[in-house]
């Protein structure tokens, strides 16, 4: 258990690089947003729709909606990183999407834009703000999505 003043220091911390890790979150939305839609992008049909003062965007394809949600989460050595979540959300019944949503996975990021999502071939971890890495992170999340049984 934390003594009051070692908590207190962990939230000024969190406070401190919160910002900066929402930062790299919404240029992570916003990058996807530019090169996943639109004539420049070769696959059609995908829809994004940024919440980023939510703290949230949502990836539509081919019937499925992938909503990424960014938080904070303390490390076990108490260092702070950003975690996307992202989680298959029932598009159809706006009311219900709290209960009706499956959670697909998550990642982390740290201060350098880091994550721990790891492209497999090379096993090397990507950017979270790397224009060439956002498509490949997007189109993994909705290939996990389509390749579950039910939803």
């Amino acid at each position: 258990m934390l003594t009051t003043q070692e908590q207190y220091q962990l939230m000024f911390t969190i406070s401190r690089k919160y910002n900066a890790l929402k930062r790299y979150f919404e240029e992570f939305g916003n990058i996807a947003s530019s090169k996943l839609q639109g004539d420049s992008c070769q696959v059609k049909g995908i829809k994004i729709n940024l919440n980023l003062d939510k703290n949230f965007f949502d990836v539509s394809f081919a019937s499925h909606t992938i909503r990424f949600i960014f938080s904070v989460k303390i490390n076990t050595d108490r260092s702070i990183a950003g975690i996307v979540n992202y989680i298959a959300i029932d598009t159809l019944n706006e009311k219900t999407i709290r209960e009706n949503n499956i959670r697909l996975g998550k990642f982390t990021f740290d201060e350098n834009s880091k994550t721990d999502f790891i492209y497999k071939p090379e096993n090397v971890p990507f950017d979270i703000d790397d224009s060439n890495a956002v498509p490949y992170i997007i189109f993994h999340c909705l290939y996990e999505s389509m390749a579950r049984e039910s939803l």
